[in-house]
């Protein structure tokens, strides 16, 4: 109740938790609306692979009312004069779970609709091979994240940080023109570049 109450909250870490999934399920209903949030810490919090559907849905959430703001200027042939519509969540701190195969499909299908979000941690987890891959293929369609880290995760290897520092590289040179074309403001670039 007071997350979706509170309109000045910008940071909300929640880590080196117990929390149960329907604690979880019960936070969720505060986060999902919340449209100030910009850095979400669920660090250290034993989060398993059932707790891989609701991070996506806070991300698709947080897309999905971008996008309609997007699309109700659209309705009027206009586009909105600042960047503010983009205000929300920009970085996820998931460091130190248990989050594996199911929770890569969540994230990565929410993360590839996406165009807002730019970091995203996951380093010590339980992401195997094919999972870490997943965030490569993801990276094929989201052309605007530009962090993601997972280290220390057993699937994690030279391979995979060589292909994810190649598609991230062109995600900022992407970000880097956008700005040179003056899409962007300086303190947003500058704001898009400390959350990476």
């Amino acid at each position: 109740k007071g997350i979706s109450e509170n309109k000045s909250m910008h940071v909300l870490c929640i880590n080196n938790c117990k929390m149960s999934i329907e604690s979880y399920e019960i936070l969720l209903k505060g986060l999902l609306n919340h449209e100030k949030i910009e850095y979400l810490d669920l660090s250290n919090n034993n989060l398993g692979d059932k707790y891989g559907n609701m991070i996506g849905r806070i991300i698709a959430r947080q897309t999905y009312r971008r996008d309609q703001e997007i699309w109700l200027y659209g309705l009027r042939n206009e586009f909105p004069l600042t960047n503010d519509y983009a205000l929300g969540l920009i970085k996820i701190n998931l460091d130190g779970n248990l989050l594996s195969s199911y929770a890569a499909d969540c994230i990565t299908t929410s993360l590839a609709s996406d165009q807002y979000v730019r970091s995203i941690i996951l380093t010590n987890n339980n992401m195997d091979t094919i999972s870490c891959k997943k965030f490569i293929y993801m990276l094929t369609r989201n052309m605007t994240l530009l962090n993601i880290d997972l280290r220390d995760n057993p699937g994690y290897d030279e391979n995979i940080k060589i292909r994810l520092v190649m598609k991230m590289s062109k995600n900022i040179h992407n970000l880097y023109i956008q700005f040179k074309n003056k899409k962007y403001t300086e303190t947003e670039f500058q704001n898009y570049k400390r959350n990476r």
